[in-house]
C-alpha cells in the first residue's frame, strides 16, 4: 500500500516538473504513472522547457524577417543598380556620345543580365528549418540511448 502511496506521490512531483515544460503535467504525469517515476522524470526532463522553446520559436521567426528583409534589401538594391546603369546609358545617348543602335545594343545586354545585376533568391528559411529539425533528431536520439540504458541496467537488475 506504501509503495503505491509513494508511486502515485512521486508521479505527482513528476507532473509538477512536466508543467513547467513542454510535455505538460498530463504527459508527465500518465508517463510516471505507467513506466516509473524514474523514468516519467528522464522524459520530462528531457523535454524542452516552455520558456527556452518560446526563446527558439521568437529566434527562429526573428532570423526568418531577417532573412526576408535581406532578401527585400538585396533585389531593391540590384533593382536600383539597373535602374543606375540605365540612367548613365541614357546620358551618354543625350551627350551624343552613344549613337541610337549602340544605345539600344548596350540596353538590352544590361536587361538580359540577370546575374550581375539583379539578386537571385537563396531561401534560407529552409536552411534555418534544418538546422532547427536536426536540434529536434539529436535530443530524439539522445533520449532513445538513455532510456536503451535504463531498460538494459533495469533488465540486469531483476535478471
Amino acid at each position: 500500500m506504501e509503495f503505491i502511496f509513494f508511486w502515485l506521490l512521486f508521479s505527482f512531483i513528476v507532473g509538477a516538473v512536466g508543467s513547467g515544460r513542454k510535455i505538460g503535467f498530463g504527459l508527465s504525469f500518465v508517463c510516471s504513472l505507467v513506466l516509473s517515476p524514474l523514468i516519467g522524470l528522464i522524459i520530462t526532463l528531457f523535454s524542452e522547457s516552455k520558456s527556452s522553446y518560446e526563446i527558439k520559436k521568437q529566434s527562429f521567426e526573428l532570423q526568418k524577417q531577417q532573412s526576408n528583409l535581406l532578401h527585400e534589401i538585396k533585389s531593391n538594391t540590384g533593382a536600383n543598380n539597373l535602374i543606375l546603369e540605365l540612367e548613365k546609358l541614357n546620358n551618354l545617348k543625350e551627350s551624343g556620345a552613344l549613337t541610337e543602335d549602340e544605345y539600344i545594343k548596350i540596353k538590352q545586354k544590361i536587361l538580359d543580365s540577370p546575374n550581375d545585376v539583379i539578386y537571385k533568391n537563396e531561401d534560407t528559411n529552409d536552411e534555418l528549418s534544418y538546422i532547427y529539425k536536426k536540434k529536434q533528431n539529436d535530443r530524439i536520439v539522445a533520449f532513445v540511448g538513455v532510456m536503451f540504458i535504463i531498460l538494459a541496467i533495469t533488465f540486469i537488475m531483476f535478471n
